[in-house]
């Protein structure tokens, strides 16, 4: 199915002259499996700990809007 959805994508980019929302290798992409391992970093650095995801997330959309707060006053 990702290979006719890439196929037509690049017809009517060819077409509208645009870029293909979807190419061959963006499909490949989005259909393998990606696994990281990060054991060996925990034991250069040790006591290293990541923040979860949520405090992240957390953090990241508190700088926006605190930086689209900033535009927003100039």
């Amino acid at each position: 199915m990702l290979g006719l959805a890439w196929r037509m994508e690049a017809v009517k980019s060819w077409f509208t002259g645009e870029k293909p929302l979807l190419t061959k290798e963006t499909a490949l992409v989005a259909h393998s499996r990606t696994i990281f391992d990060n054991s060996k970093l925990l034991e250069v650095i040790p006591g290293f700990q990541f923040k979860p995801l949520e405090v992240s997330i957390q953090q990241a959309c508190a700088k926006y809007l605190a930086n689209t707060e900033l535009k927003s006053d100039k």
